[in-house]
């Protein structure tokens, strides 16, 4: 039976469902993941130093044993969306035996002997796709684990062809931006017709799906619609979509609620300044909320002002298992030296459709270039860390495995070892002129040596190797516990440098700041050191770079990384002030009142 649930994560399908079981195939293999063994510690590009990955290989034959040859072979996690239309996948021609970097992702043929393989996977649940390019084609679950030498072993099946799913999105307005269906664990993307809401997804190998219907752009309610089967040649019907907009949600439908009150007096924040359109963390656990009472992925929660105005918000992280949230609430004013404001956090409502507004959070609106909040699994997928600012400034990965996720400040974060990076592409966005802020919270596992104690936390380079050295960056100066922001100003870099000397092991709060005169340094929410330094910033054209330096390996970080942030304006010292205060451990800033 078709269910539709609002959207935000994958339910996958039960094994009797599963076409793990029940191959509703083009091919019907011999499909042996025969090369899923544990490869260990290995030095190849895009696979973290010490994380073990595996090979996926098989043989795809036709019911009659005639080999597939050319036949394209598509891997994705399950719960991957092909959402960025800007993802270059990492074997996106490889043949057989020549993909050789980390992957969730990857796009591979079978040589003219039905044979594929794909180096170098990271463990998780994925989602094979094979499809020869004349109508028939298989789906496969399966998972990847590298702490295990069994073969995974898929019997032959008949040769089935593909299907067509056909649905309609009804709206209570018509949309302002595009709409699309997406497949999980699929890299397909149906438009929805904005005048008509019918949209087709044809060329389905027969299989089970979940399909995510909603708005390309953050901003805008979603469902999914479960369990759909798909039988060979069959053409299916998904029952119709019906998706309110954000704003005209009643929430006079939600069943439970509490008060989320926000403490900027002496004894919360001790911050004077009112602040507008300020990204709140809340942080729910078992302490201060009940997970069995809200949905498991967090679809039902809403904020609203005590008027009742919706606020809009950003899910980091929502784990009911582990009973811990991360939640970025957008907050129109936080008065200062106030200690009885509050808003209102609503839940309780199982058919509400999944919302996250990160680009209303964290959005140009607010100044910000890229926000980075490095919550997502490590790996080296193309573009796996993705920027919350709706500039598409993601960043990829370069030897990051998924031992590299961290509990972090916010939710979780990055762990560097000298070795390890993420790359933001160049973009003119990251380029900010007259004015920026930069910040980060790090946690260092070690420091420089003699010769080597600069090290590149958050780096924005120069073009070469050589002075400036740098157009904006967070490192450590020359003490190797000091750290120090680095602005170049019409050809000449600047600096100022923290009087605190970090502590290894210890998170801090760094952010930089530059209004077009003043440049300045502030740790764990107090400035430091400010000089006169007034100028126009030098754009060198590079990409920002998080735990290196593009031209010298020695000045690359040990440590910790979480919640980087670019912004195109100087940030006040009352909002650097509640920034740190709202976001470091044992806050006393937010609590819950039920």
């Amino acid at each position: 039976m078709t269910r539709m649930r609002p959207s935000g994560g994958r339910r996958t399908p039960s094994k009797r469902n599963s076409p793990f079981w029940a191959i509703p195939g083009l091919l019907a293999a011999i499909f042996s993941l025969l090369s899923c063994t544990e490869k260990g510690p290995t030095t190849v590009a895009g696979s973290e130093i010490g994380n073990p990955t595996v090979a996926v290989s098989g043989i795809a034959l036709y019911p009659d044993g005639r080999t597939a040859g050319g036949a394209s072979v598509l891997l994705r996690r399950q719960d991957f969306l092909a959402e960025d239309k800007g993802t270059k996948l990492l074997s996106s021609m490889a043949r057989l035996g020549q993909a050789k970097v980390s992957v969730s992702l990857a796009n591979v043929f079978t040589d003219s002997q039905g044979r594929f393989r794909i180096d170098s996977v990271d463990a998780g649940d994925y989602r094979i796709e094979i499809n020869d390019g004349q109508s028939q084609g298989l789906v496969l679950d399966f998972p990847v684990t590298v702490k295990t030498h069994k073969d995974t072993v898929v019997h032959p099946d008949s040769l089935r062809a593909n299907g067509t799913v056909y649905g309609m999105v009804e709206w209570d307005a018509p949309p302002l931006t595009p709409f699309v269906a997406l497949a999980y664990g699929m890299d397909r993307v149906a438009i929805v017709d904005q005048v008509t809401g019918k949209f087709t997804i044809d060329q389905l190998p027969p299989g089970t799906y979940t399909f995510k219907v909603g708005c390309l752009s953050r901003g805008c309610l979603s469902k999914d619609v479960e369990n759909v089967h798909v039988a060979a040649g069959e053409s299916v019907n998904l029952p119709v979509v019906t998706l309110s907009s954000f704003a005209t949600e009643d929430y006079s439908k939600w069943t439970d609620s509490a008060k989320v009150t926000v403490n900027t007096s002496a004894s919360g924040a001790a911050v004077s300044e009112t602040l507008a359109n300020f990204p709140l963390l809340v942080r729910l656990d078992s302490s201060n909320f009940d997970f069995s009472k809200a949905d498991g992925r967090g679809r039902d929660i809403r904020f609203a002002s005590l008027s009742g105005r919706h606020l809009h918000f950003d899910i980091e992280r929502w784990d009911s298992l582990v009973r811990k949230a991360e939640i970025w609430v957008q907050v129109d004013s936080i008065y200062g030296d106030n200690g009885a404001q509050s808003l209102k956090m609503l839940w309780g409502n199982q058919a509400a459709a999944y919302y996250t507004g990160s680009t209303q959070v964290f959005g140009a609106q607010a100044g910000y270039r890229g926000v980075w909040h490095l919550a997502e699994e490590g790996s080296s997928t193309a573009n796996g860390f993705r920027d919350a600012s709706g500039h598409a400034n993601h960043g990829t990965g370069i030897g990051i495995g998924p031992v590299a996720s961290r509990e972090a400040v916010a939710g979780q974060g990055l762990s560097f070892d000298g070795n390890t990076s993420v790359e933001v592409k160049a973009d003119s966005s990251l380029h900010t002129k007259d004015s920026l802020t930069l910040e980060v919270w790090i946690n260092a596992s070690e420091w420089g040596v003699e010769k080597n104690k600069f090290k590149r936390i958050v780096s924005k380079a120069f073009a070469a190797s050589g002075y400036p050295w740098t157009e904006y960056d967070i490192e450590t100066d020359s003490t190797g516990t000091k750290v120090a922001f680095s602005i170049t100003l019409g050809g000449t870099l600047r600096t100022v440098i923290s009087s605190t000397q970090t502590e290894l092991g210890y998170w801090y709060h760094v952010v930089g700041t530059y209004d077009g005169e003043n440049l300045s340094i502030y740790v764990n929410g107090a400035q430091e050191t400010s000089q006169l330094r007034p100028g126009v910033i030098t754009d060198y054209g590079r990409g920002l770079t998080f735990g290196r330096y593009d031209f010298d390996n020695a000045s690359n970080y040990h440590g910790k990384i979480d919640e980087v942030r670019v912004s195109s304006r100087a940030r006040s010292a009352g909002w650097i002030k509640l920034s740190y205060e709202n976001q470091k451990q044992g806050s006393k800033v937010v609590s819950i009142v039920p």
